[in-house]
Protein backbone atom coordinates (compact mmCIF):
# COMPACT_ATOMS: atom_id res chain seq x y z
CA UNK A 1 0.00 0.00 0.00
CA UNK A 2 1.12 3.52 -0.68
CA UNK A 3 1.58 6.34 1.51
CA UNK A 4 1.25 10.39 1.49
CA UNK A 5 2.05 12.53 4.42
CA UNK A 6 1.03 15.84 5.06
CA UNK A 7 1.28 18.93 3.09
CA UNK A 8 5.02 20.77 2.92
CA UNK A 9 6.11 17.66 5.13
CA UNK A 10 9.16 17.50 2.92
CA UNK A 11 11.25 20.03 0.94
CA UNK A 12 9.68 21.75 -1.58
CA UNK A 13 10.05 19.70 -4.96
CA UNK A 14 11.79 21.09 -8.57
CA UNK A 15 9.42 21.73 -11.22
CA UNK A 16 8.87 18.69 -13.44
CA UNK A 17 10.57 16.16 -11.26
CA UNK A 18 6.96 14.62 -10.12
CA UNK A 19 6.53 13.30 -13.39
CA UNK A 20 10.05 12.18 -14.15
CA UNK A 21 9.72 10.73 -10.68
CA UNK A 22 6.66 8.88 -10.61
CA UNK A 23 8.13 6.41 -13.14
CA UNK A 24 10.88 4.84 -10.89
CA UNK A 25 10.04 2.61 -8.48
CA UNK A 26 10.23 3.42 -5.04
CA UNK A 27 10.40 7.31 -5.56
CA UNK A 28 7.94 10.16 -4.25
CA UNK A 29 5.67 12.30 -5.94
CA UNK A 30 4.45 15.48 -4.91
CA UNK A 31 0.42 16.10 -5.55
CA UNK A 32 -1.19 19.23 -6.01
CA UNK A 33 -2.37 19.55 -2.51
CA UNK A 34 1.31 19.76 -1.03
CA UNK A 35 1.43 15.84 -0.03
CA UNK A 36 4.36 13.80 -0.74
CA UNK A 37 3.21 10.19 -1.89
CA UNK A 38 5.20 7.36 -3.49
CA UNK A 39 4.56 6.62 -7.01
CA UNK A 40 3.12 3.31 -6.24
CA UNK A 41 0.10 4.84 -4.65
CA UNK A 42 -0.09 7.45 -7.41
CA UNK A 43 -0.42 4.91 -9.43
CA UNK A 44 -2.87 2.64 -7.73
CA UNK A 45 -4.71 5.86 -7.84
CA UNK A 46 -4.70 6.68 -11.09
CA UNK A 47 -6.15 2.91 -11.76
CA UNK A 48 -9.37 3.46 -9.40
CA UNK A 49 -10.13 6.36 -11.50
CA UNK A 50 -9.44 4.90 -14.88
CA UNK A 51 -11.65 1.59 -13.71
CA UNK A 52 -14.97 3.86 -12.48
CA UNK A 53 -15.04 5.41 -15.46
CA UNK A 54 -14.99 2.65 -17.39
CA UNK A 55 -17.50 1.27 -15.05
CA UNK A 56 -19.90 4.08 -15.54
CA UNK A 57 -19.39 3.98 -19.26
CA UNK A 58 -20.42 0.44 -19.40
CA UNK A 59 -23.22 1.34 -17.29
CA UNK A 60 -24.31 3.51 -19.70
CA UNK A 61 -23.88 1.07 -22.71
CA UNK A 62 -25.61 -1.19 -21.21
CA UNK A 63 -28.88 0.99 -20.12
CA UNK A 64 -28.51 2.61 -23.53
CA UNK A 65 -28.98 -0.63 -25.41
CA UNK A 66 -31.66 -2.26 -23.29
CA UNK A 67 -33.49 1.25 -24.10
CA UNK A 68 -32.89 0.82 -27.77
CA UNK A 69 -33.78 -3.06 -27.76
CA UNK A 70 -37.22 -1.85 -25.27
CA UNK A 71 -37.96 0.75 -27.75
CA UNK A 72 -37.24 -1.53 -30.81
CA UNK A 73 -39.65 -4.27 -29.44
CA UNK A 74 -42.28 -1.70 -29.32
CA UNK A 75 -42.28 -0.37 -32.42
CA UNK A 76 -41.67 -3.84 -34.13
CA UNK A 77 -45.48 -4.86 -32.02
CA UNK A 78 -46.85 -1.05 -33.59
CA UNK A 79 -46.10 -2.14 -36.74
CA UNK A 80 -47.30 -5.63 -36.79
CA UNK A 81 -50.80 -4.20 -35.40
CA UNK A 82 -50.66 -1.85 -38.35
CA UNK A 83 -49.60 -3.98 -40.66
CA UNK A 84 -51.70 -7.15 -39.47
CA UNK A 85 -54.76 -4.58 -38.63
CA UNK A 86 -58.12 -6.40 -39.42
CA UNK A 87 -56.33 -9.36 -37.38
CA UNK A 88 -55.65 -6.90 -34.19
CA UNK A 89 -59.02 -5.60 -34.79
CA UNK A 90 -60.61 -9.25 -34.18
CA UNK A 91 -58.04 -10.33 -31.72
CA UNK A 92 -58.91 -7.06 -29.31
CA UNK A 93 -62.77 -7.94 -30.24
CA UNK A 94 -62.55 -11.00 -28.84
CA UNK A 95 -60.98 -9.54 -25.66
CA UNK A 96 -63.42 -7.41 -25.48
CA UNK A 97 -66.41 -10.00 -26.07
CA UNK A 98 -64.83 -12.20 -23.37
CA UNK A 99 -64.35 -9.24 -20.82
CA UNK A 100 -68.02 -8.82 -20.85
CA UNK A 101 -68.99 -12.34 -20.58
CA UNK A 102 -66.87 -13.19 -17.89
CA UNK A 103 -68.28 -10.14 -16.29
CA UNK A 104 -71.96 -10.71 -16.89
CA UNK A 105 -72.61 -13.49 -14.97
Amino acid sequence: AGWCSEPHAQAEDVDGMGEVAAGVPGSQVRQPDGRWCDSAHVVDGMGEVVNRKLSMAWEKWEFEAAEMARQQKMLAGAVNRMLKRKMSMAWEKWQQVYQDLKFAS
